[in-house]
This record gives structure tokens, sequence and C-alpha cells, in this order.
């Protein structure tokens, strides 16, 4: 998804580079992040708390069993775990029904790993360590809970310039005790 395109307000929402996400206005748009296999992802300022966020627009919202499973999924983990500092939260959840739409409001972060890593900005062994500690801490909680991610990687874990992390992407996930009975 190419990035820097203008966003356009109009009254029902906003559109970035020819994706019109219908959302509330407090939601005022600043740029495309990405669009993936589950959506397309921009971020936005939230008028209401000055809080910058990512928008996820899942469409449909439910185009077929697997995918509406999935999406299922990823709502109850991330309500489930986003609590803890090392795993990505849910913000709010709406839907424009009329549109079969359905968005994902998560917090925001600068960048992931992976672009981290082919950067030409250098990591220190004491950032490699607290990256280490940080995953570590994300993936205990996850296993505390009985969730286990199944596609850690650095594509998969966002980090801010205060060394931050956050896994995401958890809907690949399974619950542990449902994935041993089966």
């Amino acid at each position: 998804m190419p990035k820097h395109a203008t966003p356009v307000k109009h009254e029902n929402g906003f559109t970035i580079n020819g994706c019109t996400f219908h959302v509330d206005k407090k939601y005022d748009p600043i740029d495309a992040i990405g669009q993936g296999s589950y959506g397309v992802v921009c971020s936005v300022l939230n008028t209401a708390t000055k809080e910058k966020v990512a928008i996820k627009k899942i469409t449909p919202m439910a185009g077929d069993e697997w995918d509406a499973t999935h999406t299922l999924r990823e709502i109850r983990l991330m309500r489930c775990l986003g609590e803890h500092e090392n795993i990505i939260s849910l913000k709010d959840l709406t839907m424009c029904v009329e549109k079969d739409e359905l968005y994902m409001m998560m917090e925001l972060a600068d960048t992931d790993l992976h672009r981290l890593i082919q950067s030409s900005c250098p990591l220190t062994e004491g950032h490699i360590r607290v990256i280490m500690y940080q995953l570590l801490s994300g993936v205990k909680a996850m296993h505390d809970n009985g969730v286990l991610h199944r596609d850690l990687k650095p594509g998969n874990l966002l980090i801010n310039k205060d060394c931050e992390l956050k896994a995401i992407n958890i809907f690949s996930s399974r619950f542990l005790i449902h994935w041993i009975d089966h």
C-alpha cells in the first residue's frame, strides 16, 4: 500500500489511498500503514482522547466461516491478553453493518522489529537484551493464559522509539487447552 496520500475526510469517515473507512468523526486520519490478507491498516488521531491509534479495516466482516473464525479469535485473544504491556491492546471495536465492515482500533507503534533490523539503526547488546526480555515476557503472558502464538517473527513484533515491544497478529494463535484436546 503506497503511503503519504492525502486523506480526505467526509461525513461518514475518511478515505485514504482509495480505501474508505466508515468510522466515527473523532478519528482524524494520519497515514496509511499497510495492507495484508486480513485487512487495511492506517494510523489516526482519536480527537476525543488525543491518542494516536491504528485502525484495522476488515471487509467483508465475515466473508466466510474461516475468516470470521480468525477475526473472532483475534478479538477474543486481544481482549484476554491486551492488558499485558508486551501484547498489542484493542482500544475499540466498531462495525459498519451497511458496508459489511469491521474496524479494530489498536495501539500504534513506530515500526516493526523486521524493519528495525533491516534499517541502518544500530542495535546494541543492551537493546537486544531489552527486546528479548519483552518478547519472553509477552510469550510468558500468552502461555500463562493458555495461548500459543504460532507466528512469532520480527514482522509481528511492533516496537517504538522507547524500545517498547508489542506482539501483534495473534489471529493465528490457539488456546493451548483447545489445541491439546484436538
